[in-house]
């Protein structure tokens, strides 16, 4: 408030305080519609805050459906640490047991070149090739070269030491290699291969002149002829027999022996260890509980968001927002509704154990859901995860459309074997032939594009059932509210902008204040100029009447 200085000076004005009067009309009149804007600046800025958090709590919720999507509801164990199970598509999983013996385990061949004196001892230059394959006979001195591995070779310049060749070794695919102490004075050369019997290695060495005196000569590292000398340890296959048949793999792993699982091999078995997939009753029921206490977090704050003003109760900070209330509608019903695509019958979360209360939490019932699991444990899976499948014998698909537009439904399949084509959904496949015969189609355009369809050769039509899942259809809705074009950030600029009008209406107040402060003032003086003149006129007039009284 301006000191009224006018006011203190002239005592014969009209005595009022005019800039404590100036200021208190100034605010009467621009205060309240002050307030006003101010209001609505902070109601915009709680709902912004508000939709922030909205957009965390689907963010969270969002990134728990997609662990949910990978969660197997069948599960694979093995009875012997020797062999380890991996999941890798839980769909593909069949309950049942399957038996495994693990005669031999996948080796590389080791190779030792013995008696070196120094680390650093120099090698002689010249060249050496390196082939792939398998070594045989007793001794094993017949080699046999693996025709699906180019041999390569290494070219080894003067100076070269006995590290540094380990290292050029060592750089080489395929090979392994280091110098080793072997604590008596002398060291050795250690080259190792892949594991598999077509990848042991065989190594030819060409020398240059004559090495002189101290220096190693590179045929010391040639194996081709004498292999069995430097052998300490022979390239093998994995040997395993499952259910009885004899299987040979170049690595430790087995993989097509389960479909939709790897066996990690760590050892041989004294018995046959068994391998057990079964329906896993336990873990589905933690993971729908767990996915329903997401969803009542989510949906709990979107009821307390939008819930409306009563007496005695303070209205949300998103009550009557639209974009909170539409997506509020979406989530309510993607959980009440069915899904369809999987077989003849909707799949609910209902059928499951998961109830809807009056006041629109979400509970789970674990007795009804075991009985409907032991029912029909794939309808859970199907609660879970998209898929592809087909009623007609000979007829694989892996994969699900990555395009979240894709409705659920049925589509056709048609093939011509003798060309490695197809109709797959209206759109052209190209084929490969696969070593058993059957011919794989990966889809890449069209409804189902993402999905790969392998057909024995004699399928020549087939229908393919589409079914997308209710953790699918949430999650494209939550990333529909999520992203830049969503709902939430739309509202937030909706927001954004009305605060910065509202923030230009305020500065707007704010010079309309300082101008109507200065009216007030300009006309307040010139009221107090008057008021000193008709106050001096009539102490002129009082002074003379009292002046012709005393006369």
């Amino acid at each position: 408030m301006a000191t009224d200085y006018l006011s203190a000076l002239n005592k014969s004005g009209s005595g009022l305080n005019l800039a404590q009067v100036t200021n208190d009309l100034v605010k009467a009149t621009i205060e309240p519609r002050k307030d006003i804007v101010n209001e609505r600046i902070a109601r915009s800025e709680s709902t912004i805050s508000a939709l922030g958090m909205l957009r965390s709590k689907f963010e969270d919720l969002s990134a728990g459906l997609t662990l949910a999507a990978r969660a197997p509801v069948r599960k694979s164990v093995s009875n012997d640490s020797a062999i380890g199970v991996t999941v890798d598509d839980a769909a593909k999983l069949s309950a049942r047991e399957v038996e495994v013996d693990v005669f031999q385990l996948a080796k590389p061949q080791v190779l030792e070149f013995k008696g070196l004196t120094s680390r650093d001892a120099e090698v002689a230059p010249g060249t050496m090739t390196i082939d792939f394959g398998i070594w045989s006979g007793d001794p094993p001195d017949s080699f046999a070269a693996n025709p699906e591995r180019a041999g390569v070779n290494l070219t080894v310049g003067p100076g070269t030491t006995l590290t540094q060749l380990a290292e050029q070794l060592d750089q080489m695919v395929g090979v392994n290699a280091r110098v080793f102490d072997i604590g008596d004075g002398t060291f050795s050369l250690g080259v190792s291969s892949d594991n598999g019997v077509a990848n042991a290695l065989r190594m030819t060495t060409i020398e240059y002149p004559a090495p002189p005196a101290g220096v190693i000569s590179l045929t010391v590292f040639d194996n081709s002829t004498t292999n069995s000398t430097v052998e300490v340890q022979a390239a093998t296959d994995m040997m395993a027999f499952v259910d009885g048949i004899a299987i040979f793999r170049p690595e430790n792993v087995l993989e097509g022996v389960i479909p939709g699982a790897t066996l990690q091999v760590n050892g041989t078995t004294t018995a046959p260890a068994t391998i057990a997939t079964t329906d896993d009753a336990e873990g589905a029921a933690e993971l729908m509980e767990a996915l329903v206490t997401q969803l009542n977090d989510t949906l709990d704050y979107l009821a307390q968001a939008t819930r409306r003003g009563s007496e005695g109760v303070a209205a949300g900070e998103l009550a009557g927002d639209p974009a909170a209330q539409a997506l509020q509608r979406t989530l309510g019903g993607l959980i009440s509704r069915g899904y369809s695509g999987f077989g003849s019958q909707d799949v609910y979360l209902s059928s499951f154990g998961v109830r809807t209360e009056r006041d629109g939490t979400l509970t789970f019932d674990r007795d009804a859901f075991d009985t409907a699991f032991a029912r029909d444990p794939m309808g859970m899976a199907n609660l879970l995860r998209d898929k592809v499948a087909s009623d007609t014998a000979g007829i694989d698909a892996v994969g699900a459309p990555y395009k979240t537009d894709t409705p659920p439904g049925q589509f056709a399949f048609r093939q011509d074997s003798v060309t490695r084509t197809a109709t797959i959904g209206g759109v052209q496949a190209l084929g490969f032939a696969e070593a058993d015969g059957r011919i794989t189609y990966p889809v890449f355009d069209g409804p189902l594009a993402g999905v790969t369809i392998t057909v024995d050769p004699d399928v020549t039509e087939a229908t393919l059932n589409f079914g997308r899942s209710f953790v699918s259809e949430m999650r494209s809705s939550l990333q529909s509210g999520l992203n830049g074009t969503g709902p939430i950030q739309r509202r937030e600029n909706q927001l954004s902008e009305q605060i910065g009008r509202e923030t230009d209406a305020l500065t707007a107040l704010d010079e309309r204040m300082t101008a109507l402060e200065q009216r007030y003032i300009r006309q307040f003086s010139a009221m107090e100029q008057i008021v000193t003149q008709l106050n001096s006129t009539g102490e002129y007039l009082t002074n003379l009447i009292a002046a012709w009284n005393k006369d």
